[in-house]
This record gives structure tokens, C-alpha cells and sequence, in this order.
């Protein structure tokens, strides 16, 4: 008696309600939300010794196959993290250290200017961020660096950071709703050949997940000016460099 009551509704309804009829009694998934407001609660994942990111190194013209880069938690010391870094392939460079305050500014890392990756300390922690990040926040500093291989002094460099606003980003860790944030450094060479190359200008843009606490994805390119040559011409540009967060202890926990 229930089927045919039920017979009865649908010749009643029409197609539409057998349509609508059928979907009820299927499970059907969720959409994927809409992008929300990562502005909510941003604040820096706190890490452990041992813990380790896995990303996927892109070469961003996309003429290579793709790689990997290893971060591992070695050192937590107040408010220094060590890092040690491992490429799989010598195309991202090679395996070094890089330390990083709590939140995520840089101590000791690599700039990469005329394709080349220059080791560097810095004098005052180099501000990738500027917490609390809301939209169009701003920030432009300038910082000395120091070569860790020879304690000499190195580059003088202004950086000049900005949150660009909020953006939903798919990587192969999953989907994440992030603040998109770049930055332009300007660098000053004081000597080597890449004083006589011309300063550089670098693109850094970072795709921060509050939900992680990390950055997930990351893009960076170099730029310069050749002397000698017509200004219609001088320009160069350097390789685009892609991280994208493939596993890491936020993502699985």
C-alpha cells in the first residue's frame, strides 16, 4: 500500500517529482564550500623535532618533470626553528640549512637572484610576514645580510610585502582557503660578478593556509637589467620557482 501511495505522489508530481523523488533517496555529496574568510584566525603552526613537509618542486614554464623538496624539523629553540633541506634533484639547488623565527621569517635562507642561489643569513629576521595578516596590509623593510660561509657582509636588500586578499588553492596535499601574499625584493650586490650583472628584483607570492598554519604553495622569480644594452632589450628574467605542499603533519593529522 506504501509503493503504490508513493506511485500515486509521483503521477501526481510529474517528471519533476520523480526527479526530485529519485535525488532524496540518493547520497549525494556536498559541494565544495564556497571560499570562505581565512582572515578569521590566522596563526603560525607550532612544529615539533622530527617533523617533515614534503613539497613538489615545479619548474614553472613547465619544460621539466616535476620533483620533490624535503623539509625536516631539526631544531626548536625558543623562537628559532632549524631546518634541514633536501632536494631531490640539484635543479632546486642543494641540500643546506635554513632557519626560520616561530613565525615563519627567515634567519638564514636562500635568495635566488640571476638563477643563482645565494646562501644567506640576515641581520634582522627577513620579513616574509607580517602578523596579524588582514587585507591590504603592507610592509616595506630594509635588511643586511651576512654570507655563512665566509662571515663577510653581503647583499643590502629592501623587501616590500603586501596581503594581496583571499584565495582557494588546490595542491596535492588538498584544498585549502588561503591568503595570497607577495612580495618584491630589491637586492644590492656588493660584489662578484653579480655586482658587474646588475641588481636584482625578485616576485616572491605565497598562498598561506590558516588551517595549516604553513604555506602551501609558493612561486618565486628573479629580474635584472643588463648594462650595455638597449632598454628594449635589457631586461632578463630568471627560472620560476613552484612549491606546492604535498604531505606534511598538519595536513594528516
Amino acid at each position: 500500500m506504501g509503493e503504490l501511495s508513493r506511485l500515486m505522489t509521483v503521477l501526481k508530481l510529474g517528471s519533476a517529482g520523480l526527479v526530485a523523488l529519485l535525488a532524496a533517496c540518493q547520497s549525494v555529496p556536498p559541494p565544495i564550500p564556497a571560499t570562505g574568510n581565512p582572515f578569521a584566525a590566522v596563526v603560525p603552526a607550532k612544529v615539533t623535532v622530527g617533523d617533515t613537509f614534503v613539497y613538489r618542486y615545479l619548474d614553472g614554464f613547465g619544460n621539466l618533470p616535476p620533483s620533490q623538496v624535503t623539509y625536516r624539523v631539526d631544531e626548536v629553540s625558543g623562537e628559532r626553528v632549524v631546518m634541514s633541506v633536501t632536494p631531490e634533484t640539484p635543479r632546486e639547488g642543494y641540500a643546506r640549512t635554513e632557519v626560520y623565527t616561530s613565525n615563519g621569517n627567515w634567519l638564514r635562507h636562500v635568495v635566488r637572484s640571476h638563477n643563482y642561489p645565494l646562501d644567506r643569513e640576515f641581520v634582522s629576521p627577513y620579513p616574509a610576514f607580517d602578523f596579524p595578516l588582514v587585507p591590504g596590509k603592507s610592509w616595506s623593510t630594509r635588511i643586511d645580510t651576512i654570507d655563512p660561509a665566509s662571515k663577510q657582509q653581503g647583499e643590502s636588500m629592501v623587501v616590500k610585502g603586501k596581503v594581496i586578499g583571499a584565495e582557494r588553492v588546490r595542491v596535492p596535499a588538498g584544498e585549502f582557503d588561503t591568503i595570497k601574499v607577495q612580495r618584491h625584493v630589491f637586492i644590492d650586490h656588493v660584489s662578484g660578478f653579480l655586482n658587474t650583472a646588475g641588481n636584482t628584483h625578485i616576485t616572491e607570492t605565497d598562498w598561506y593556509a590558516p588551517a595549516l598554519g604553513r604555506v602551501v604553495r609558493s612561486e618565486n622569480q628573479s629580474d635584472w637589467h643588463v648594462s650595455g644594452k638597449s632598454p628594449a632589450f635589457s631586461q632578463e628574467y630568471g627560472d620560476r620557482h613552484v612549491y606546492e605542499l604535498i604531505s606534511g603533519p598538519s595536513a594528516t593529522r
